[in-house]
């Protein structure tokens, strides 16, 4: 985390992130929660943060199968966080970061949720998220978060 991002942090009251459930549903318009998404990401553009781990599973998701988006379509999309402090796990963090979640018996694709939300933890941000199956994750971590719906 760098001085400014910590910064940001201690002033702020709470400083939110999404994870990569808000930045899909966002997204996509016949998503059950694009509204409430694009809400909590407005919210997120005024004065928030992303991880960059979450950038990198949304990419993953909408160009994936289920959504076969465009690489250009979902490059353009992104773009729209793009000017947002970006927070990051590195070196040492990381290494940390696997022991703890292992430590955690989190395992799978689960490791993922884990990892956005440890960077999050790090920054001192809030997470943002739809996915009810990661709050169980977030508890363990104890990482503020809030599940949208």
């Amino acid at each position: 985390m760098t001085r400014w991002m910590r910064s940001i942090a201690a002033e702020a009251t709470r400083v939110n992130t999404p994870d990569s459930s808000v930045l899909v549903a966002a997204a996509e318009s016949h998503h059950e929660f694009h509204e409430a998404a694009g809400q909590a990401l407005a919210e997120v553009l005024g004065d928030g943060a992303v991880v960059a781990h979450a950038l990198a599973e949304t990419y993953s998701t909408l160009t994936g199968p289920g959504f076969g988006r465009s690489v250009d379509q979902v490059g353009a999309y992104l773009d729209q966080v793009a000017h947002l402090p970006v927070v990051w796990l590195l070196g040492e963090e990381y290494r940390g970061a696997l022991a703890e979640l292992a430590e955690q018996r989190v395992a799978g694709a689960s490791i993922y949720d884990g990892l956005i939300a440890l960077a999050a933890r790090n920054a001192d941000l809030a997470l943002l998220s739809f996915d009810r199956r990661a709050r169980r994750i977030y508890e363990r971590l104890n990482v503020k978060f809030e599940i949208l719906a």
